[in-house]
């Protein structure tokens, strides 16, 4: 009787180890989507501030010289590229 309460606990035991790695399992993998998830975030953040910075270029340009402000002027159409004609030029 008592070899078999043994065998029983010895079951249990490997059941129970069993249940703890299920667990941590899903907890590692849980971790890992959050990682992707932030990593997805940071990837988004660096290229808005790419933009912020480009922005700010581009209107520190027309800024520095309004009478050719149509310049920066790109309108796509039809397949094709319409750039600003230079109308004025600086210290003219």
């Amino acid at each position: 009787m008592q070899l078999t309460s043994l065998r029983r606990q010895a079951g249990f035991n490997l059941l129970e180890v069993l249940v703890s790695l299920l667990i941590v399992t899903v907890g590692l993998l849980g971790l890992a989507g959050t990682q992707v998830v932030a990593q997805r975030a940071e990837q988004e953040s660096y290229q808005r501030a790419q933009a912020m910075i480009l922005m700010s270029d581009i209107v520190d340009r027309i800024n520095a010289n309004r009478k050719v402000a149509t310049c920066y002027n790109i309108t796509p159409s039809a397949g094709t590229t319409y750039l600003g004609t230079l109308t004025h030029q600086v210290g003219r």
